[in-house]
């Protein structure tokens, strides 16, 4: 969701702050005045365009999904977020580790569709003036350190969730922690009681992660070539398809390895991403893909686009029969300096 395209719609603001022992809970709505509604649809745009979160679905003995399908109305808004606030409260007091927070939840329209948008603003720290009046009438300015400060627009939410009213999918971001002594993600397991897949950026992770375990038992730890290889391999797969295609990334690695090849096949189905084409949409996340960072042992730091990599490339590596390695640079028209 882009935010020029969002509609807010109502939004109300819960104070969670675990050390309080209470939750402190709004009886009315925020005004939207339209500075208010552009910080709150850029976090929106941010959790829904994000490859962190992942759409989940709530399961059949879902308290909060119940509630939401049978009783939830946007003319009871207000007493809809504080129940939503309350339920989330009760897991956050338990539970030092979860973070203290306001929650932000709006009513929104997108598509001709509306939404209903969670946002956990997690505080951070940070120093602040503050001028105090002297009994004499002279002045005197402090520098203070603020315990309760919300997350700018320009930051991404850890923890959000953005239900349609419509199929009541969720689009959720999350993080783990400790529960009654376990790490779990609280938010999907507890608190929405849903399931989906996991997020982009972990099927991402999950493919890398799996590529390097395999190769680290079959291939030098230096082996440079295969490194550049694996990198070349998904540039190439999201430039052709707009994804990763999982099954292509596996023919192309692994067609001549049988057993290199079953032990990718069974850790993809440990994830269920046998079959997955995984499509990164954060800019972030794709210049990762695209780009090749090397750094050598003198301590030189070369920054490659992955598609000048391989044998039409404009870069080389040349292993030296000493073992030292001469890098090429080809087609230089050019060279600047910053």
């Amino acid at each position: 969701m882009k935010k020029d395209d969002i509609i807010l719609l109502k939004a109300v603001d819960h104070i969670l702050d675990g050390a309080a022992g209470f939750p402190v809970l709004s009886d009315t709505e925020l005004e939207l005045s339209p500075d208010f509604c552009d910080f709150v649809k850029a976090h929106l745009e941010k959790v829904t365009e994000g490859d962190e979160t992942k759409t989940c679905e709530f399961t059949e003995e879902s308290q909060m999904g119940q509630y939401l399908k049978t009783e939830f109305s946007p003319e009871g808004f207000v007493d809809g977020s504080r129940r939503i606030a309350n339920h989330l409260y009760g897991f956050l007091n338990a539970n030092p580790d979860i973070p203290s927070a306001d929650l932000l939840v709006s009513l929104f329209r997108h598509g001709g569709e509306e939404y209903l948008g969670i946002l956990k603003m997690n505080y951070k720290s940070s120093y602040t003036h503050l001028t105090r009046s002297e009994e004499d009438g002279a002045h005197a300015n402090m520098i203070i350190r603020q315990e309760a400060l919300l997350p700018s627009a320009g930051q991404k939410l850890q923890e959000a969730a953005v239900i349609s009213l419509s199929d009541f999918s969720i689009c959720l971001a999350e993080r783990k922690y400790e529960v009654n002594g376990e790490k779990v993600n609280y938010l999907s397991r507890l608190v929405l009681e849903c399931r989906g897949p996991m997020s982009t950026k972990h099927q991402l992770r999950a493919v890398e992660k799996a590529v390097q375990q395999i190769d680290r038992k079959y291939y030098p730890e230096e082996d440079l070539e295969r490194k550049l290889q694996v990198k070349q391999v998904l540039c190439q797969e999201l430039e052709k398809r707009g994804g990763i295609q999982v099954e292509a990334v596996k023919e192309k690695l692994y067609s001549s390895n049988e057993e290199m090849r079953r032990e990718f096949e069974e850790t993809m189905e440990e994830h269920h991403l046998q079959e997955a084409v995984i499509a990164p949409q954060n800019p972030s996340t794709v210049a990762r893909i695209q780009r090749q960072v090397l750094t050598t042992d003198t301590g030189i730091e070369l920054k490659i686009p992955t598609a000048q990599l391989g044998e039409n490339g404009n870069v080389e590596f040349i292993t030296q029969p000493d073992g030292h390695i001469t890098v090429v640079i080809k087609n230089i028209s050019a060279l600047n300096g910053r």
